[in-house]
């Protein structure tokens, strides 16, 4: 038995023409609309460059933002603070401040004075001190044996030559200047042994204010004062080395 043939309207892929006059009415209707809210505008510049705001539509005008208001005209700068009075130098100390060491009522406390009013006389160093040994040979000081100034000072006039100094010149340790301010027993047995070699100098121990540093640094001259110790010249060591 054979089937009849589909009409051409029922083929898939076609509209019927029921559906078709719809579509072409919608289609119609879109392209009227785009057409009339689309539009085109000549934009005319203007001498300044800019295109005239006739021209263009309302979205797209060019508005001048508003001028900035006039701003206050700023205050003079205000004239520099004064500057502060410079404080004034502290009063020199009174000598009388240092009733907590002497005892005021002593008979010796009059006759005390001020540091600063004794050394302002003597020789210097190159390093701003007083130089205790030139005033001693200038007869500038005259140290005591003892308090009451009867006994005398024991001069031992020997100098020791110390060469254990590597690349630095040898050390000349005058006994004299030492014994025409102090006993032997300032030194021996402590902090130096007798004899010669038994205690070990170094640099650091006497930085540390150990053996010479004992005095010096603190009473007697600088240790940074090199050359006054070390002042022999040997083969190894620069001409002038300070």
């Amino acid at each position: 038995m054979r089937h009849a043939e589909r009409p051409a309207a029922a083929v898939r892929g076609t509209l019927p023409a029921s559906r078709l006059l719809p579509t072409l009415v919608c289609a119609i209707l879109l392209l009227a609309g785009c057409e009339a809210t689309t539009r085109s505008y000549e934009v005319e510049p203007t001498l300044d460059g800019r295109p005239e705001p006739s021209s263009l539509p309302p979205a797209a005008r060019i508005v001048d933002a508003p001028a900035a208001p006039a701003s206050a005209e700023e205050p003079e700068a205000a004239p520099p603070a004064p500057e502060p009075p410079s404080r004034p130098d502290p009063p020199a100390p009174r000598y009388a401040a240092k009733r907590a060491v002497y005892d005021p009522e002593g008979p010796g406390f009059p006759l005390l004075q001020a540091p600063a009013a004794v050394l302002r006389d003597l020789p210097t160093d190159s390093h701003g001190d007083t130089d205790w040994v030139e005033a001693l040979a200038l007869g500038l000081i005259a140290p005591r044996a003892d308090i009451g100034g009867r006994a005398s000072m024991q001069v031992f006039d020997q100098d020791i030559i110390m060469k254990n100094t590597r690349e630095m010149p040898w050390v000349r340790f005058p006994h004299r200047q030492h014994t025409e301010w102090l006993a032997c027993s300032n030194c021996h047995p402590r902090p130096f042994s007798e004899r010669a070699g038994a205690t070990e100098i170094t640099m650091d121990s006497i930085m540390g204010g150990e053996h010479c540093g004992m005095c010096h640094d603190r009473v007697a001259f600088s240790i940074l004062l090199c050359e006054r110790c070390h002042s022999e010249l040997h083969p190894g060591s620069p001409t002038r080395w300070w």
